[in-house]
């Protein structure tokens, strides 16, 4: 498991295994009521509607102002349904949202999202 290698390799980072629809208790949890960036791997289009907008929720929530949200997208995914639901739905969470361009060195091509200040 990627939480365990990490743990294992960088001992002084402390590792949180949880659901990321939780991410305001986890971090309470922790004593942390915000942070300055959150970045995402998740495979969003797979997720359904409700499932997006809790994380996304979840994540705003969290922010101090003027931190990131940044997450990316597979370049051949992106004409499906749940990723062009998950692109408007950060222009709905976000009052700014980046795309950059397309990293075709990275192996599927992907481009990232930067997103700030929430709604």
């Amino acid at each position: 498991m990627l939480a365990g290698h990490v743990a294992r390799a960088h001992p002084s980072v402390e590792v949180v295994v949880g659901d990321a629809a939780q991410l305001r208790q986890l971090l309470a949890d922790q004593g942390v009521s915000e942070v300055d960036a959150v970045l995402s791997g998740l495979p969003w289009s797979l997720f359904s509607p409700d499932g997006q907008r809790e994380i996304l929720s979840s994540i705003a929530g969290v922010l101090r102002p003027g931190a990131a949200f940044s997450t990316f997208a597979y370049v051949h995914a992106l004409p499906l349904g749940g990723a062009r639901r998950f692109r408007a739905l950060l222009d709905e969470v976000f009052d700014e949202v980046l795309t950059t361009r397309t990293v075709w060195r990275n192996l599927p091509p992907a481009v990232s999202y930067v997103c700030r200040r929430p709604r």
